[in-house]
């Protein structure tokens, strides 16, 4: 290139390019900086609504527990139950007399 063709830019316009690259850069940070708060705020609430869930699910976990050991006490109680039915269906009937009977058949 010839020297009259070459486009010479002053220090003072590449100093206002400068800043307004700065600015502009300054901008970018500012508005980044806004949305990495707003998504710490979202993971905040994310993790409170993922507490919550664990606490209502330690409270489920409680409850099926007691629930589980009142089956397993019910279930106790019927076979006892069964068993004390059994022993009296199946006792020797004694009549008015004193003498003893058949005994009664269970159904």
């Amino acid at each position: 290139m010839s020297e009259e063709n070459k486009i010479i830019i002053s220090p003072q316009v590449q100093l206002v390019e400068t800043a307004a690259q700065k600015g502009f850069l300054e901008q970018r940070v500012l508005m980044l900086s806004q949305l990495l708060h707003d998504k710490a705020e979202e993971v905040s609430a994310l993790q409170h609504d993922v507490n919550e869930r664990n606490e209502g699910n330690a409270e489920l976990s409680r409850r099926v527990e007691e629930l589980n050991a009142r089956l397993q006490a019910a279930e106790a109680n019927s076979a006892e139950f069964e068993r004390q039915l059994y022993l009296a269906l199946n006792q020797p009937v004694e009549n008015f007399t004193g003498k003893q009977t058949e005994t009664i058949e269970a159904v």
